[in-house]
């Protein structure tokens, strides 16, 4: 399950975008101030991937990816019990 179908279901804030997504979490409680700001940096790398992937070498990707790989882990569990505590099914 991924943000956007988490707060569809919570019945939250509609996310504007993508990147809005972290903000939506962070003003339910889901995500503290750094948890969202790491999600949001990992969206600005997808899109930068997904849409301007010419701008950014692989060096930078895979620099990226290490620095992100735990924080992004730790706001998943954080996701993961967000859902669980609401009777969610991820």
């Amino acid at each position: 399950m991924r943000g956007p179908h988490i707060i569809l279901i919570c019945e939250v804030a509609t996310p504007r975008s993508y990147r809005d997504i972290g903000r939506v979490l962070r003003e339910e409680g889901v995500l503290s101030d750094g948890d969202a700001a790491t999600f949001e940096e990992a969206i600005r790398l997808r899109n930068i991937l997904i849409h301007n992937h010419v701008y950014i070498g692989p060096r930078e990707v895979y620099e990226a990816a290490g620095r992100l790989r735990e924080e992004l882990v730790r706001v998943a569990v954080k996701v993961l019990d967000y859902m669980r505590g609401r009777g969610i099914d991820p």
